[in-house]
């Protein structure tokens, strides 16, 4: 499975700052000159609609703490529209609401702590297109996204460190993300799909 309890996969013992972590910046598209290459992705991009409507829901573990009365889980939730490039991908602005929850111990912590965090904001979305199996079948999207500073905000509570709740904070809003998942060809309707190895359910049309 390539999803974990939190989907900014806490680093508990040692969080990453900020700084160390770079937005994904995909380059979609064809790199060979020869115009099959080319010719094959006009005529992939041809099948699918100019824009999409996006809606993704966490499907995450809802995990007791055990006898500390909190639970580790939470649910996110990213809805926009996707529109399609000159290079046959998709590129959006999707917003974003969370409310993720911790419980347990930490790094060199002694004691078990809880925290929630919510946030709210916008993130921007890229994918790259390309056929899930071979001939002129389903389209697959790979889709990456992350959040811009100042595009959004989140709020840490709970009795946790304030140190730990300011890490967990820079690395939410510091984290970039990807999912794969099938579009629905031009002419045909809403895909709903559960994404098991992602750990999210998407419903795209």
């Amino acid at each position: 499975m390539r999803w974990t309890v939190l989907p900014f996969a806490l680093a508990l013992s040692a969080v990453a700052p900020l700084e160390a972590q770079q937005p994904l910046v995909l380059a979609a598209g064809p790199h060979d000159h020869d115009p099959l290459p080319l010719v094959s992705a006009a005529l992939h991009a041809a099948m699918l609609k100019p824009s999409y409507q996006l809606r993704l829901v966490s499907d995450w573990p809802q995990l007791s703490g055990g006898g500390l009365g909190c639970v580790n889980g939470g649910q996110e939730v990213l809805e926009g529209e996707l529109a399609q490039t000159s290079d046959g991908g998709y590129s959006g602005q999707l917003v974003r609401k969370a409310t993720i929850r911790f419980c347990g111990v930490h790094g060199a912590a002694r004691e078990a702590c809880a925290l929630t965090l919510t946030s709210a904001g916008t993130v921007s979305a890229r994918g790259e297109v390309t056929p899930a199996a071979p001939g002129w079948s389903t389209q697959e999207i790979e889709l990456r996204w992350y959040a811009a500073e100042g595009s959004s905000d989140a709020v840490v509570e709970g009795d946790c460190s304030t140190q730990f709740n300011d890490s967990v904070r820079r690395l939410y809003l510091g984290a970039s993300h990807s999912v794969a998942f099938p579009l629905p060809a031009a002419g045909e309707g809403r895909l709903t799909r559960r994404l098991d190895d992602y750990g999210w359910i998407v419903d795209v049309r």
